[in-house]
């Protein structure tokens, strides 16, 4: 035996001894994992508790009837159940919720219950504040729409397409509906046909999409349709604004306390101001006077474009104005009352000066 050795014998292990300190480890790591997966379940089960509590207090806030908390539950149990507070307090998720229901149920229906259970779900909708997009922000889907939002519809399939002016006229959960804005129009469309549509929402983008047309109400010329899931936003008014810079005679018009437009490009003025316009895009358009314009009433003014024999008149409803310098006002203003041809003129004309470098007019990318 060696002299270091001489005082301490090192043990020999025997297998038995090897094997049982090898399932003693594996015991408490076993332990250890089973441990740590019953402190997730318990803090999973305590924060799903709390949030359904939370979910509960809320609807009872929203004085939601105890039918429409047995049905929403019911939904929120089988498509969120993971996370039922950020689907009744966030609009992305309640929508994929929504849209998921209505498309498990959506086959073997009757249309009245069909129907049924949109009107039902908006209504939670609308108790819970998700049925308000604010201007600016965009939409996911037509769900997001609001009644009297104007859009042209055409066949998908036939070139080139013949659109026709709509005018929504109800939205629910399941289905929306519009009805003509001309009514000597004659739209051929037929219960299922695929259609496609585009529409520009106030201050925030053009949008396109396409779905079926579900059923036809020849006698109110009603067009009920399913709801798309997918919207393209391929205009936004910030990045097809241009600055410009044209003088223009402005007529002041009182503002409508109904925001009812009929008829307003023949209402009489109230005044005429000079202006000169620094900013257009297909949405709004930016105006500078020499003395202040208030924000109450409306605009209406002709302006020339390049390319276009007539002058373009249009309706601007002030949404934001600064005073500068000597007492002039800078003025921005959204479009009102106009019409997707006239929006398009515009909208191409912002685009055109934008693919042209060396133009003299300068686009805000």
């Amino acid at each position: 035996m060696s002299e270091g050795n001489r005082y301490y014998v090192w043990p020999v292990a025997d297998e038995r001894t090897l094997t049982l300190a090898m399932l003693l480890l594996i015991g408490l790591f076993a332990m250890a994992v089973w441990l740590e997966f019953y402190r997730r379940r318990r803090d999973r089960t305590l924060r799903l508790k709390a949030e359904w509590r939370a979910v509960k207090e809320i609807c009872d806030d929203r004085d939601l009837l105890p039918e429409d908390w047995k049905f929403l539950r019911a939904i929120l149990g089988q498509y969120a159940p993971d996370r039922p507070y950020l689907a009744i307090t966030k609009r992305g998720l309640f929508d994929e919720c929504v849209a998921r229901y209505i498309h498990a149920t959506a086959t073997g229906k009757e249309v009245s219950t069909f129907v049924a259970r949109g009107i039902h779900l908006r209504d939670i909708r609308s108790r819970l504040g998700l049925d308000y997009v604010p201007f600016g922000q965009r939409i996911h889907t037509t769900r997001s729409l609001q009644v009297k939002q104007r859009l042209s519809a055409a066949p998908t399939s036939g070139a080139p397409p013949e659109w026709f002016q709509f005018v929504i006229s109800d939205v629910n959960e399941a289905t929306f509906s519009m009805v003509l804005l001309d009514r000597d129009a004659k739209p051929t469309f037929k219960a299922g046909d695929n259609l496609k549509f585009r529409l520009w929402r106030d201050e925030d983008a053009r949008y396109l999409f396409e779905t079926q047309l579900w059923t036809v109400n020849s006698e109110d010329e009603v067009w009920t349709l399913r709801h798309a899931d997918a919207m393209t936003r391929n205009q936004s008014r910030a990045y097809f604004r241009l600055r410009i810079d044209q003088n223009a005679t402005v007529a002041v018009l009182n503002a409508s306390l109904k925001n009812d437009y009929e008829g307003i490009y023949e209402w009489p003025a109230v005044t005429e101001v000079r202006g000169r316009i620094t900013s257009l895009s297909g949405g709004g358009i930016a105006l500078a006077f020499q003395q202040p314009i208030p924000k109450q009433v409306l605009l209406r003014l002709a302006m020339s474009l390049p390319g276009q024999k007539e002058t373009t008149t249009v309706i601007v409803r002030p949404i934001a104005s600064q005073t500068q310098t000597g007492g002039r006002c800078l003025l921005r203003g959204m479009f009102v009352a106009m019409s997707d041809e006239t929006r398009d003129v515009i909208t191409r004309y912002a685009l055109s000066k934008q693919k042209l470098p060396n133009s003299g007019e300068k686009a805000d990318h």
